[in-house]
Parts: C-alpha cells; sequence; structure tokens
C-alpha cells in the first residue's frame, strides 16, 4: 500500500451527516460544518416534506449510524458539558452523533492547519529525542526554508530521513537524503515520527496535491497506520546523495 493508497483509504472512510428541512436562511448547515470541519465529515442538505421538522442522519457508504432531532444539533453547538467534577468533557447526550466520529485520523484541506500539525510532530520528535523522523518536501528546493529547524532537530539522537525530487544538492549533518524523482514524492507531502521506544508518540500526516482542489491531506495519531508510512518509506526508497 503506497502513501497515495493510505490517503485514498482515509478520504474513502469519510461519513456524511445529511441535514433535512432546514428553515429558510438557516446557518445550521455551515456552522456544523465549521464544526466537523478535521473530522472527515462531509455536510449535505435535503426535503423530505413540507413543514416536517429538521432532522440528520449519520451514514457512510455501508453503514447508518444514528438520526437526531434539530435541537440536539443545536445544543451541540453551544458547547460541551463539563464531565464529572468539572474535568473534562461529558458527550453523554451526543453519543449516538459523536461515538461514531472518535478517531485517530483526522483531515483537512487546509494547508494552513496541515502546517500547524506538521510543526506539533517535529516539536513532539524534538522533545522525544529519539525513534525515526521522516519527512517528504516535494522537491529538495523546499527544504531550504526549514534548514534551521532541521539542524536542530538533528541535535538530537533522531535518526532523520528527507525525501525529495533532486533538484538541489542538501548538505546538512545528522540528515539521511532520499533524493528521488518519483511521482509519489512529488505530489505528496509528509511528516512521520515512529514515537521512538514509546507506541503513544507515533503520528503522521499525509498530504496529496490535487490538480484542482490544491492539497488534501490526513494526519493520524493511529499506531498501525504510522507504522505503515514508516515501513513503506523505508522499504522503498534507498538512500540517495543528490
Amino acid at each position: 500500500m503506497t502513501l497515495l493508497d493510505i490517503i485514498d483509504r482515509v478520504r474513502s472512510s469519510e461519513k456524511t451527516l445529511t441535514l433535512f428541512n432546514l428553515p429558510p436562511a438557516s446557518s445550521l448547515d455551515t456552522e456544523l460544518a465549521s464544526f466537523f470541519e478535521d473530522m472527515n465529515v462531509r455536510v449535505d442538505v435535503d426535503e423530505t416534506v413540507a413543514e416536517a421538522p429538521t432532522f440528520a442522519t449519520l451514514t457512510d457508504s455501508d453503514e447508518f449510524y444514528t438520526a437526531v432531532d434539530g435541537a440536539e444539533l443545536r445544543a451541540l453547538l453551544e458547547g460541551p458539558t463539563p464531565g464529572p467534577d468539572g474535568l473534562g468533557i461529558d458527550d453523554t447526550d451526543h453519543a449516538g452523533l459523536l461515538s461514531p466520529l472518535k478517531e485517530t485520523t483526522f483531515t483537512s484541506y487546509d494547508s494552513g492547519r496541515m502546517m500547524a500539525v506538521t510543526r506539533e510532530i517535529e516539536d513532539r520528535a524534538f522533545r522525544h529525542a529519539a525513534g525515526e523522523l521522516h519527512v517528504g518536501f516535494q522537491e529538495l528546493s523546499r527544504f531550504a526554508d526549514q534548514t534551521d529547524v532541521y539542524r536542530r532537530l538533528a541535535t538530537t539522537d533522531l535518526e532523520i530521513h528527507i525525501y525529495g525530487a533532486p533538484d538541489v544538492t542538501v548538505d546538512v549533518d545528522g540528515l539521511q537524503v532520499h533524493a528521488n524523482d518519483d511521482e509519489e514524492l512529488r505530489r505528496t507531502w509528509f511528516v512521520a515520527f515512529d514515537g521512538g521506544d514509546t507506541p503513544a508518540e507515533k503520528c503522521a500526516l499525509l498530504a496529496r496535491e490535487g490538480e484542482v482542489e490544491g492539497f488534501y491531506g490526513c494526519w493520524t495519531y493511529d499506531p498501525d497506520i504510522v507504522e505503515r508510512v514508516v515501513e513503506y518509506l523505508s522499504g522503498r526508497y534507498d538512500r540517495v546523495a543528490p
């Protein structure tokens, strides 16, 4: 399974929240789209019969999860209820809707959001200071703006691998450079940290560049997916000097 296959599999698991019978000029659909922005949920609008109440269904291509009324959707948007003793969040009232969405993988079309996730993964790797960090830059020339960041990362015991088409030479101590003109590397942006000896630290971001829509990406804290990414990169791309 390639990097593109992994991204496509996440995308194909998208769920759909369909809102029925919205009142005229209602903003409920846009508010819910914002609420579920990173949760691999598409919000659609449809109608049943005239003057029927507002409700929604949560489905995917294979399964019907739940139906909720408009009042519950509004309550969800008004904010989470504190958990017992004021700690955490009590989502019991919305369990039917939120439980199917409690995953460790998230999605976005927002490049700024994905860059923030990239920085978080790099910071996690730096703080752990051990293990493997694999980073794809599409073209190695894009590494130039990140040189200081990666020199700092290289002061740790991390094993750092960078990937990209060989349009320039990269020579930074402590980095293993995989200069390869493979089409997959040109189309993907990725950052994967294997967690070192701590599985709970595993994390990765994968994004593909489309011809029209810009980047579509996912990030995950699922150890199995992260291991799959790291194993694929380690087996697919030998170290080649640019």
